[in-house]
């Protein structure tokens, strides 16, 4: 048995709003995420690199970083998949 922890892909920003992008749903399979699942966000855009620590809500929209991402800009993103250990 194998697990992924972590995808890192690139992706065009959402075109109407500055700092929101999508984790697509391929990679959401390929972690196994779900609602509620904790991850570690690394992007990497033009400012250059960030951290951000986010829960999964409804649907795989990450928003937040209006100070980080320009609207549309091509940014790299590695999403790890960080399971609350207890």
């Amino acid at each position: 048995m194998h697990k992924i922890f972590s995808v890192e892909y690139e992706i065009d920003a959402q075109s109407w709003t500055d700092g929101q992008f999508s984790i697509p749903t391929k990679v959401a399979e390929i972690l196994d995420l779900s609602n509620n699942s904790t991850v570690l966000i690394e992007i990497t855009s033009q400012r250059g690199t960030k951290n951000y620590i986010s829960q999964i809500k409804s649907g795989l929209e990450v928003y937040g970083l209006k100070e980080h991402i320009s609207a549309g800009e091509y940014i790299r993103v590695r999403v790890t998949n960080a399971p609350v250990i207890k």
